[in-house]
């Protein structure tokens, strides 16, 4: 059950979406990480997608630039590019593929390599 005001999505470790009603499919932990090997990890803010494959592939599109970490979030990301669209595991894991790794990595070990902010000056 969440709070008023929040999304209140459940993710498939069981952390709830402490982030205020959204549709845009990605959600944030509200309190401590579950199923992590350390309190340092639990403490830190968890995000994971809702309906995750297909809200994945709405919005990021083959070729989108993202870190990958194949094994556990402790060792160097891949810097790469996905290179199919997500799917959801039988399990209910979802995955995506990236160049230079073979098979899916999960979701949660994806991160959007963000664009640099372009500054857009106004003048009057």
């Amino acid at each position: 059950m969440s709070a008023v005001g929040e999304c209140g999505a459940v993710s498939e470790h069981g952390d709830v979406c402490g982030l205020p009603p959204h549709d845009r499919g990605l959600c944030q932990s509200n309190g401590p990480r579950k199923h992590v090997s350390s309190s340092e990890k639990a403490s830190k803010p968890w995000f994971w997608y809702r309906d995750s494959a297909v809200a994945w592939n709405d919005v990021h599109p083959v070729g989108t630039p993202v870190l990958a970490w194949p094994g556990t979030r402790d060792d160097e990301p891949l810097v790469t590019r996905t290179r199919t669209p997500a799917w959801t595991l039988g399990h209910g894991a979802a995955v995506v593929s990236v160049e230079g790794w073979s098979g899916g990595i999960a979701l949660t070990h994806i991160q959007l390599i963000e664009p640099p902010r372009q500054e857009v000056a106004v003048h009057g």
